[in-house]
């Protein structure tokens, strides 16, 4: 008797705790700073593009590359069977500041 009170028990504990699995947040983009952060988020087609996931179980989601006035930032997203990532890169940086990516000077 005293088991399968200690196993119902165990069972309501456990589903108590599990209210992530369930949850469904709404995802936005993560607000724009200049404070270094290491956020990522894009709008495609629409539609919010995070980065999420690991492409390999030592690599990071989203990784920033910063040498000799060159920028590359690479963020993957990778769900499942799902693997998706993007790419930007942005050479001759004179200075710090904000560069927009559909300027063409």
């Amino acid at each position: 008797m005293k088991t399968r009170a200690l196993y119902l028990l165990l069972v309501l504990l456990c589903f108590s705790s599990c209210k992530k699995w369930f949850a469904n947040p709404k995802e936005e983009l993560p607000a724009a700073t200049m404070e270094g952060k290491n956020t990522f988020g894009a709008l495609v087609n629409g539609k919010v593009w995070l980065p999420k996931g690991r492409p390999h179980f030592f690599q990071s989601n989203l990784n920033f590359i910063y040498d000799d006035r060159e920028l590359a930032i690479r963020a993957y997203n990778v769900e499942d069977e799902d693997y998706e990532y993007m790419d930007i890169y942005m050479s001759q940086l004179e200075r710090e500041g904000i560069y927009y990516l559909n300027d063409p000077k």
